[in-house]
């Protein structure tokens, strides 16, 4: 049976991931103070809320999208309520409903763990402390500054810090890193692959090819995207790992028919053949630069994205063909903290550069690309200076 979803707060970004859960067939039901916001999802399918206590009631899993730092913590400690609560009332500025009895209660006791999404910071750490059981930084960058300052916020709460949990998003870890990991108090798993997950939310059993058993109340799964290509290829459309496209945009075989972004698959003359990339630089240059195009602006896409994230105190730029299957040659002001990493081809040509620890040097990354020449450790000492 599937988890009964409901949402709080059809934002942009709880509006696009309502929308994506619905069309996936997820048994949704939705709240929002502006009632008229749900008409649209509502005749999609969902169900609509009379309060977020309604909703709390009927749902499994509750994700709440909401803009205000005091309508995010009445939200929470109103769900907690009732769900910790035989009979429970709230009495809140923005949440409010008389003593209400909500059935069934959910697995896990005392509560469902609540982890916060959030820059570091006193708002973070009084939420936190207050009615979250953990943290999800983006990126990883301040998390070992931060990690000392959230704790004791816990303990003048009279709670356990050793209960936090901290699950940092967006990560290029080495064995390196994974043992700086391990520093901060994060269990690492490395060369483990899942064989498969059982059980329902709140009680499942991770499986992993060498055997080992993995209990969790919620598994995240960072796998990559499969480019929605269907309406392309209904449509004739050449395809292929994404709808190909020329220096333009424009959809090979067609002058009016365009692509942008992480669906198309478009030339890279700095590195031969075509790439298709999922990364935001890329997203925003190429959306910016084929629009323009569609209106006749004629402007090739020469463009080589970047991408990066942070890792605790550490973070990354890298700029190319960042691909194991290269050759690497590194050079490293401070062993696996701060150095660059190039990737080359068979000829040594630089293909790819990872700027660990290393800033403002993606430009000159992308000019030894473009230029071709074999890579050496000068070259790479230069993105260092």
């Amino acid at each position: 049976m599937s988890d009964r979803i409901g949402f709080i707060g059809l934002g942009i970004m709880g509006r696009g991931m309502f929308q994506n859960l619905l069309k996936g067939g997820s048994d949704l039901t939705v709240w929002n103070r502006t009632s008229s916001r749900m008409d649209e999802l509502v005749a999609a399918g969902a169900k609509p809320a009379q309060s977020p206590a309604d909703l709390a009631a009927r749902c499994d899993v509750v994700i709440s999208c909401v803009s205000d730092t005091p309508d995010v913590r009445e939200v929470m400690l109103a769900m907690q309520a009732l769900w910790s609560q035989e009979v429970a009332s709230f009495a809140g500025e923005f949440v409010r409903f008389e003593p209400s009895w909500q059935w069934p209660k959910p697995v896990q006791q005392p509560r469902p763990p609540v982890l916060i999404g959030a820059a570091p910071g006193p708002t973070l750490y009084a939420h936190v402390a207050e009615f979250g059981d953990g943290w999800i930084p983006f990126g990883g960058a301040g998390i070992k500054k931060a990690l000392p300052e959230l704790r004791r916020a816990l303990e003048t709460q009279g709670r356990d810090p050793q209960t936090l949990e901290v699950v940092p998003m967006g990560v290029f870890p080495d064995a390196a890193k994974l043992a700086y990991y391990r520093e901060q108090g994060v269990e690492v798993l490395p060369e483990e692959l899942v064989e498969g997950i059982e059980g329902e939310s709140g009680r499942l059993t991770v499986r992993t090819r060498s055997g080992r058993t993995l209990g969790a109340d919620a598994v995240v799964a960072g796998l990559g995207i499969v480019p929605e290509t269907s309406l392309a290829e209904a449509a004739g459309l050449p395809v292929d790992d994404g709808v190909l496209v020329d220096s333009l945009g424009r959809v090979e075989g067609y002058e009016d028919v365009f692509a942008a972004g992480d669906v198309a698959r478009f030339p890279v003359p700095a590195l031969g053949g075509s790439r298709r990339v999922e990364h935001e630089d890329h997203a925003n240059t190429h959306g910016r630069v084929v629009g323009a195009n569609m209106t006749g602006a004629g402007h090739p896409y020469d463009h080589l994205p970047f991408f990066y994230s942070d890792l605790f105190d550490l973070g990354y730029e890298a700029v190319g063909d960042v691909d194991s299957r290269l050759a690497k040659v590194e050079e490293w002001a401070e062993p696996n903290r701060k150095g660059v990493v190039g990737y080359v081809d068979a000829e040594g040509r630089g293909r790819g550069f990872l700027l660990w620890d290393v800033w403002g040097k993606v430009d000159a990354a992308r000019e030894l690309i473009r230029g071709g020449a074999r890579l050496d450790a000068a070259a790479l000492r230069s993105l260092l200076d």
